[in-house]
């Protein structure tokens, strides 16, 4: 494949943006391969998905900060995009592979003011990412469902020729 870059590839890439969204960590070569084959199996089907799907994961495949900024607005507002179908399928990956520790695991040894204090500066994050969502995602999906409804509502060109 001379300049072509494979949908594997393309998978491979996504996985480590969104495991490094996820985890912080970068996924191993198993994790990849799995979530590789979990798409070719057809575990998540992206044939059916709609524009704002399709430019949402374009979001969220640019890098950590876009994919935060993209799932905080979708987890949301987009309960069943492609996207969160794609991080719920990486999170199962990740949780049954025994490579991985996840933060959403640990259990802290400080208390309840420990736990609350861990808490503010995530819920701060996300706050932030939520706010860049509704303002830079939003307006794609406005932008998307126009473009649809605009299709939509063209009328049909007459069937009889135009004759009366």
């Amino acid at each position: 494949m001379t300049g072509a870059v494979s949908s594997r590839d393309v998978l491979a890439r996504e996985c480590e943006v969104l495991c490094r969204h996820l985890s912080g960590i970068e996924p191993t070569a198993y994790v990849i391969e799995k979530y590789i084959q979990a798409h070719e199996v057809g575990s998540v089907d992206g044939r059916c998905a709609t524009p704002f799907d399709r430019r949402l994961l374009d979001i969220a495949r640019r890098g950590v900060l876009p994919a935060r900024v993209a799932d905080s607005y979708a987890s949301l507002l987009a309960r069943g995009s492609l996207l969160r179908r794609k991080l719920a399928l990486l999170l199962a990956i990740l949780e049954s592979s025994g490579q991985t520790h996840l933060a959403v695991d640990s259990v802290g040894a400080e208390g309840r003011m420990g736990f609350i204090l861990r808490l503010v500066p995530v819920l701060a994050g996300f706050a932030a990412a939520l706010a860049a969502g509704l303002i830079l995602v939003a307006p794609v999906r406005i932008a998307c469902a126009l473009s649809r409804s605009g299709r939509s509502s063209r009328p049909a060109a007459p069937r009889n020729g135009g004759r009366g």
